[in-house]
């Protein structure tokens, strides 16, 4: 809404990412334990089917925020330049994946949460470089 009202703050982009942030976190809680899982752990199969998609899903909704928000910024400032879009950080991903299989779930859930939110915290920060380095 307030990209829609023109404005938006660099602050509203964090802040929507980090609520992006703690419903995905709170998703994984919700339904993954290591009561669900075999053994007590995310084998890689299993985490490479469950994160990798969830969280090019919160990519892509922050990538969207943050490209009307400067979009939106650029219009009221007369700027007519375009807004930019980062990559996904596809390492980043890779990476949790690797490390949530690596060690019983209950030694390791943690890193569904707080590097979860550092990830999509990056994509705001990452489009605003991208933006900058365009400009």
């Amino acid at each position: 809404k307030k990209n829609a009202d023109k404005l938006a703050k660099a602050q509203d982009e964090q802040d929507f990412a980090v609520k992006i942030a703690e419903c995905l976190s709170e998703a994984y809680k919700e339904h993954i334990s290591s009561g669900s899982l075999p053994n007590g752990q995310m084998y890689y199969n299993i985490a490479n089917r469950i994160i990798p998609p969830t969280m090019t899903g919160s990519y892509q909704q922050i990538s969207d925020y943050c490209y009307a928000a400067q979009s939106a910024l650029n219009e009221n400032a007369g700027i007519s330049i375009k807004a930019q879009r980062s990559p996904i950080n596809t390492d980043r991903i890779d990476g949790i994946v690797n490390r949530v299989s690596q060690e019983p779930f209950d030694e390791i859930d943690w890193i569904l949460k707080s590097p979860i939110e550092n990830f999509c915290r990056s994509i705001v920060d990452d489009h605003k470089k991208a933006y900058a380095d365009f400009h």
